[in-house]
């Protein structure tokens, strides 16, 4: 029977090894406590109201202590609510999960009725108790646009901009920077390891008689900031720190600079995008950087790179003069900065 000890204590532990083979530690931190409150909260219900077993009833199966709330089924309640909440991915999957849960609830409900175990209502109290918290908990600490269950191979740093995301990011649009966004969508995922690049779609002024048109926006969270911290200590260690680099604390903090760069590069009339402003979506937790959108530009692993390319170049980074490239070997050249804008 489900509602035993032994088949608690294995659901118990296979969720918190699943989570931690998926590294979920917010769900695991969440569904540990919530085991914890729910057996403390029960045991304290039915201590407080302290109602006996059914009277004149022979009971075949195990019991002990109260049995208002039932125990056994406001544990197994919230431990297979919080299964479907932290390992299937919402939608369908998740729809069928919470029919079987039902089911599994109802079958366990009646074999305790007819063991005498519990009484009708304390094992309602006790599945509403177990439903209710976790569902509380997991929809107020993990909603699915910020820690979404899924399994697909993506990169972490990719976030999903549909659904709630997609409209937190269009309404900041348009309160911040008084831009009307029609539609976000990810552009260029294959070229960037450490934010979520978009194609942003925007109406223009209605008053010229302009139609739609693109910005650019790279969205950057918490995530972004620790893959940055990770990458720049994994570069020290294998060449060196670069002078006055220091990591980021803050994903604001990393926008910031980012727009200060681009905006310092444009005012010096470097081939840059030219930066729009910064987006708050959550404060402290993701910040979106738009800039205007490059029509027709390729990627930099594209784009084709010749010497009146680098001659460019070389004229921007200290201007070295297109001698240094010239005079060079080809094996070594004096000048290694290179840039392209393709449009």
């Amino acid at each position: 029977m489900l509602a035993t000890g032994k088949a608690i204590q294995v659901l118990w532990l296979a969720n918190l090894a699943l989570l931690a083979v998926f590294r979920r530690w917010r769900h695991l931190l969440i569904w540990a406590g919530l085991g914890l409150l729910v057996v403390d909260i029960g045991a304290q219900l039915a201590t407080m109201l302290q109602r006996p077993r059914p009277y004149e009833v022979e009971v075949i199966g195990d019991w002990s202590g109260f049995s208002m709330p039932s125990l056994p089924m406001t544990v197994l309640a919230t431990f297979l609510v919080g299964t479907v909440y932290t390992l299937i991915p919402p939608g369908r999957w998740r729809t069928i999960g919470k029919w079987v849960v039902c089911v599994l609830l109802v079958v366990t409900a009646a074999s305790r009725l007819y063991l005498a175990q519990d009484h009708p209502t304390g094992i309602l109290a006790g599945v509403v108790l177990g439903v209710a918290a976790p569902l509380a908990a997991f929809r107020l600490l993990t909603p699915n646009s910020v820690y979404p269950v899924r399994y697909s191979r993506a990169r972490p740093a990719h976030l999903d901009v549909s659904g709630d995301r997609g409209a937190a990011i269009i309404r900041a649009l348009q309160d911040q920077l008084g831009v009307l966004a029609t539609e976000v969508k990810p552009f260029g995922l294959a070229g960037s390891g450490g934010s979520t690049p978009l194609k942003i779609t925007v109406k223009a002024d209605p008053a010229a008689g302009d139609g739609e048109s693109c910005i650019f926006g790279k969205l950057y969270a918490a995530t972004h900031v620790r893959s940055d911290r990770w990458y720049k200590l994994g570069r020290a260690l294998l060449y060196g720190q670069l002078e006055d680099e220091k990591p980021f604390h803050s994903v604001r903090r990393l926008v910031q600079y980012e727009d200060y760069i681009l905006r310092l590069f444009s005012d010096a009339g470097l081939p840059v995008p030219h930066p729009l402003g910064i987006v708050e979506i959550t404060p402290e937790r993701e910040y979106l950087l738009v800039t205007e959108f490059i029509v027709r530009a390729k990627e930099a692993g594209e784009a084709e790179i010749d010497d009146s390319v680098i001659d460019q170049a070389c004229r921007w980074c200290g201007g070295c003069g297109t001698s240094a490239w010239r005079t060079a070997t080809s094996s070594r050249p004096t000048c290694w900065s290179a840039t392209a804008r393709c449009s």
